[in-house]
């Protein structure tokens, strides 16, 4: 199994795979952020979406130093701020 670095790494390259990876391996983890924000089923599992579109296209600002569920707990955290406004 690849580590969330190794993932990312092949996700710049241009592999989708890893992405989906990515993504199946911390989905419940974001959906439950998001949900103990916005209390709904339904607007959080659109938040979390929201989330991991932005993850994708702002990967390549992730600095690898930084732990990844803090960096995908700020962005659910932001989104999920936004859903609300």
């Amino acid at each position: 199994m690849l580590t969330d670095k190794q993932l990312i790494k092949k996700i710049r390259r241009g592999n989708q795979a890893s992405f989906k990876e990515l993504v199946l391996r911390h989905q419940d983890y974001i959906y439950t952020v998001c949900y103990s924000i916005l209390k709904t089923r339904g607007e959080a599992q659109e938040a979390a979406q929201d989330t991991f579109i932005k993850v994708y296209k702002s990967l390549k600002l992730y600095k690898e130093e930084a732990k990844l569920t803090s960096w995908l707990y700020k962005i659910a955290y932001r989104t999920c701020l936004d859903a609300l406004r």
